[in-house]
């Protein structure tokens, strides 16, 4: 019985980890293999290897500075939900976090300009109203100013997806103040992670 060759097996485990579709060689292959001990032997350690480095891959070329860190490292979590024309933003683990926002006691509305019946969501630092972040669902624009004044360095922000998948966030200075503004957030639940 003739084997079959090492890149045979490969591309038959890439196909399997990826969970694309087989030709009619790969179903055939597949066969071979169901009856073939050195050939199912290969295969299982092949998809282990390529399981291990693919995980390997995935962490080890994202830069150190772009690690996104988790809740318990980071500085303050902050729930979004979008629902068409409204949304909620709320801290989590508010208790444990370094830093805390909460409701601003005045209107987000007198804050964007808008009357009273605006629908522009806000938390701020409970220390400092400099900070805050906020979302309009009319122009479905999320904003973040981060106070720099106390801070030693740059604040980092990521968006994670409820996918899994992050974005960061890059500020930009105006005097004291980070600036960061993310546009076009569809319906759904992200969270916001932010850094001093």
């Amino acid at each position: 019985m003739k084997h079959l060759a090492d890149n045979q097996i490969a591309a038959l485990a890439n196909k399997i980890i990826s969970k694309a579709k087989f030709s009619r060689d790969d179903e055939l292959a597949m066969l071979h293999i169901s009856a073939c001990n050195e050939c199912y032997a290969l295969l299982k350690c092949t998809l282990a290897v390529m399981e291990v480095t693919d995980h390997i891959d995935r962490t080890a070329i994202i830069p150190k500075e772009e690690i996104v860190p988790s809740t318990a490292e980071s500085s303050a979590v902050i729930k979004i939900v979008v629902l068409n024309v409204s949304a909620i933003l709320e801290q989590l683990q508010q208790e444990t976090a370094e830093w805390v926002f909460d409701k601003p006691f005045a209107l987000a509305g007198a804050r964007s300009g808008q009357d009273d019946h605006s629908d522009v969501q806000t938390v701020e630092d409970i220390d400092n109203s400099e900070s805050f972040v906020s979302y309009d669902p009319a122009s479905r624009k999320l904003v973040i100013q981060i106070d720099g004044r106390e801070l030693e360095g740059i604040p980092k922000a990521y968006l994670k997806f409820s996918d899994g998948s992050t974005r960061t966030i890059k500020f930009e200075k105006r005097e004291h103040i980070y600036w960061a503004e993310v546009y076009d957030l569809s319906n759904g639940e992200y969270e916001l992670i932010i850094d001093k």
